[in-house]
């Protein structure tokens, strides 16, 4: 007998903010449920396309070896520039004592923001367990001493991705405001 024989099964995708605005709320969950997904992970973010050579190219290249595009188009493209920006708006006090504070609200999260929501809303209606994806070592504007050091103290030459050290009490004192801030929301 195994440990999880009476344990339902759990099929979890993952659904990156920029496909509910791509292809709106009720289209996903309904995508979700034709494939039997159980849980869906989303991301607290807002993404519209953006003009060629602003914001961040999507799909991101694949360790700047390949070119790639998208099986499932987003915004009905195959790749292309897109902006991004929180799904809400933080509460800024949550990181007064921090050295990194929230990130930029725009006009994306004003105009689109309450998506997410929606999303979140509509995905525990239909049943699914719904869990947020977000990034631990992020901060915007991420100093040079809280980013990942070698076994020598120095910093990594053309590293794969720009993120700080999970080491540094600067990034966890962000990181617990954070996620005190997606909780309360």
């Amino acid at each position: 007998m195994t440990l999880c024989a009476n344990r339902p099964r759990t099929l979890g995708i993952t659904v990156l903010g920029d496909f509910i605005l791509s292809e709106g709320v009720e289209q996903v969950i309904d995508n979700l449920l034709d494939v039997g997904a159980t849980a869906v992970a989303t991301n607290p973010t807002v993404t519209a396309p953006a003009p060629e050579g602003t914001g961040s190219f999507q799909p991101p290249v694949d360790a700047g070896s390949s070119p790639r595009r998208f099986d499932r188009r987003l915004f009905g493209r195959p790749a292309l520039w897109v902006q991004a920006a929180p799904s809400f708006q933080p509460q800024a006090g949550l990181y007064a004592k921090c050295r990194y504070g929230p990130r930029t609200v725009s006009e994306l999260t004003r105009q689109h923001g309450h998506q997410t929501g929606r999303f979140i809303d509509a995905a525990k209606q239909a049943g699914l367990q719904v869990y947020l994806q977000v990034p631990a070592a992020r901060p915007s504007g991420l100093h040079d001493d809280d980013r990942p050091r070698l076994p020598d103290g120095s910093a990594a030459q053309n590293p794969l991705a720009d993120t700080a050290s999970l080491a540094s009490a600067a990034v966890r004192d962000y990181n617990a405001a954070y996620a005190r801030d997606l909780l309360e929301r």
